[in-house]
């Protein structure tokens, strides 16, 4: 039996949903936007290629033209590709395109990257300016936006660069990670014994494809969740990713609760990594304590007692003090029956306790007793006895078994007058 079952089977509360137990990576649909805006000046997953004889811009216009009064030769091309995030494919692309082609030898194209190979997937032409949506590029990993002249363009024969052009306003590229993230335990709080408050895990995820967007950490039903900072538009999360993600167990009740950490790749949908951690036993109760005061209010050694008990990880130890002196006792079936270190006089006199559990939690507290005198002195061997003289020293032994006597407690009388200062 492994170390993890014999502590499970000790446990005196088990609240470990079955859930929990039957994890597995999901690898369902991760989808991300990636937006390339056309008056952009991002130039990130944006390449320009641009033949003899054209013109065009990327970053901040993202144009092709054909220049006014330049002879352009015959398959020349000029492109704007726009490529997807590493690791992922496109699931769809929306191009937002504006054209013209008056030249019948001019063409604006939409590529896609499929297999390692540029796709023609749409042809544009129309002799007046028009504007358009594609949707195009499904199992790329770019699209690209071409004008090209299929035959030769004469000096003459371009007046106004905004007769052959092509320009794109936007591009939202819609794409998915189908790898799911690897998902690493750096430090896992559980240890075996009881705990209490708030407990951290470390983790650390990376992801190939569109990075690591955030960590959990769950005890029960309790998930304390680390985002991860936002990235680039080709890695919109990092591709690694470390943090300590903290659930305060004071959400659970006490017992025992199976943990997870995961991994997930791309927002809401994203690719999941679950890992089932260690069985954590959690205690934030402290122990009750009931005390038990003299029943003797006169009694110079009482018994007295304290009760404990805590329902999850148990009585520790117990600590009594009386007048801030220690008392010895043992704690037998919770129960410490204790006396005081020493008599106890007149008054008033304070009891102190406090009792630790096994997850470390603490109750204190204080009570005060009183010890009274009911028993009156006793006066004895009188002298003299009898028929005395005049110079006769009268004397008596005043004895008391309870407080002792006052300081000016003894008086002396004589024929009804007091005579003590003589």
């Amino acid at each position: 039996m492994t170390n993890a079952l014999r502590l499970a089977t000790r446990l005196p509360l088990l609240l470990v949903p079955l859930a929990l137990l039957a994890l597995a990576d999901d690898a369902g649909a991760a989808d991300a936007v990636v937006a390339y805006d056309g008056a952009s000046g991002d130039p990130a997953g944006l390449i320009v290629q641009i033949g003899p004889g054209l013109r065009g811009c990327g970053a901040g216009c993202a144009t092709l033209r054909v220049p006014a009064r330049t002879a352009v030769g015959a398959r020349r091309q000029a492109v704007l590709q726009f490529s997807a995030p590493a690791g992922t494919t496109i699931v769809d692309a929306r191009l937002r395109l504006r054209y013209r082609t008056r030249h019948a030898g001019v063409m604006a194209k939409v590529q896609a990257r499929i297999g390692g190979r540029w796709v023609d997937q749409a042809r544009l032409r129309s002799a007046a300016a028009a504007s358009r949506t594609i949707v195009a590029g499904r199992g790329g990993t770019a699209v690209a936006v071409a004008l090209a002249t299929e035959s030769g363009i004469a000096r003459s024969a371009v007046r106004s660069e905004h007769d052959n052009m092509v320009a794109v306003d936007g591009i939202d590229l819609r794409v998915r990670d189908i790898a799911p993230p690897a998902l690493s335990w750096l430090d896992d709080p559980a240890d075996g014994g009881w705990q209490r408050g708030v407990l951290c895990a470390t983790l650390a995820a990376a992801d190939a494809g569109l990075g690591v967007d955030r960590l959990e950490y769950q005890v029960g039903g309790v998930v304390a969740v680390a985002v991860a900072p936002p990235g680039s538009r080709l890695q919109p999360r990092p591709r690694t990713f470390e943090a300590r993600p903290c659930v305060d167990t004071a959400a659970l009740a006490d017992g025992a609760y199976g943990t997870v950490a995961a991994a997930v790749d791309s927002g809401d949908g994203g690719n999941r990594t679950a890992q089932p951690g260690a069985v954590v036993r959690v205690d934030n109760t402290p122990p009750s304590v009931d005390f038990t005061p003299p029943t003797d209010p006169e009694a110079r050694l009482p018994e007295m007692s304290v009760v404990v008990h805590d329902a999850a990880s148990g009585v520790q130890r117990v600590d009594v003090q009386v007048d801030g002196f220690a008392v010895e006792g043992a704690l037998q079936r919770g129960v410490l029956r204790f006396q005081p270190p020493q008599p106890l006089h007149d008054g008033l006199h304070k009891v102190v306790w406090q009792a630790v559990d096994g997850a470390g939690n603490r109750t204190e507290g204080a009570e005060v007793i009183a010890v009274r005198d009911a028993t009156a002195p006793v006066i004895d061997q009188i002298a003299p006895e009898g028929l005395g003289t005049t110079d006769a020293v009268v004397t008596a032994r005043v004895t008391d078994t309870g407080a002792g006597l006052a300081p000016d407690g003894v008086r002396v009388a004589v024929d009804g007058l007091d005579v003590t200062a003589a």
